[in-house]
């Protein structure tokens, strides 16, 4: 995630498409394709087949053909480059710079899977944390002061909804609650009950795309405390 690779897709394609198209994009070729390319030959491959196959619905055949055109090339000429270590997945307490700017988007998710996926799509614009269950919950949230709190239901923690619900007041009052599912009865419920704390509380349906996330995303970094 931390290697050239990265840097040279997001950069090319928004040299390219608007910036926010290229963003989102990239963000559901990452999401369909599940955990992010490692090195030049993974990235390769997501570019010549997922990542074509997302430009191809959303801008047509002649650009994504051109766009994919250009991005090989570009890791081509990289190659090779020392493959970068697995990511670690892991829950932090320590204090972050609230003052840099990006947006900060905590994922209660089993695994780092869509943390991984927003932090390579959006770069620097975005820090992101995972927690996979209640430890230290209070802790996290008082030194990260999430601007988006995402519960993954598709990626579900160890959180039992009504402990994540008591706990809502440790998250700061201007902060984004968002529920990621798949247009569940599951989804409608915890909803329903996080909603049920005076929050705000988005449900967002995964099949409908990562726009709506994307959306929220920006809208929370508006609204969270630096």
């Amino acid at each position: 995630m931390k290697g050239q690779e990265v840097v040279v897709v997001r950069e090319v394609m928004e040299g390219v498409l608007a910036p926010a198209l290229a963003r989102s994009i990239l963000l559901g070729a990452l999401d369909r394709l599940g955990d992010p390319p490692e090195g030049p030959l993974e990235w390769m491959t997501f570019v010549q087949t997922t990542l074509r196959d997302e430009i191809q619905t959303r801008v047509g055949g002649a650009e994504s053909a051109e766009i994919v055109d250009q991005v090989s090339g570009i890791l081509r000429s990289i190659a090779p480059s020392e493959p970068a270590p697995p990511p670690r997945e892991r829950e932090e307490t320590s204090r972050f710079d609230r003052r840099s700017g990006p947006a900060r988007v905590l994922v209660a998710a089993s695994s780092s899977r869509l943390a991984r996926i927003l932090k390579v799509a959006l770069g620097s614009d975005v820090v992101t944390m995972g927690i996979r269950n209640m430890r230290s919950f209070d802790e996290i949230v008082h030194d990260f002061r999430p601007g988006l709190f995402v519960v993954d239901l598709t990626d579900p923690a160890e959180i039992e909804i009504g402990a994540l619900a008591a706990s809502l007041h440790q998250v700061p009052e201007q902060t984004i609650v968002l529920v990621w599912d798949e247009g569940t009865e599951q989804g409608r419920t915890v909803s329903e009950t996080l909603a049920a704390r005076d929050r705000r509380v988005a449900w967002v349906d995964r099949r409908e795309g990562v726009d709506p996330l994307l959306d929220h995303i920006r809208a929370s970094r508006a609204l969270q405390t630096f």
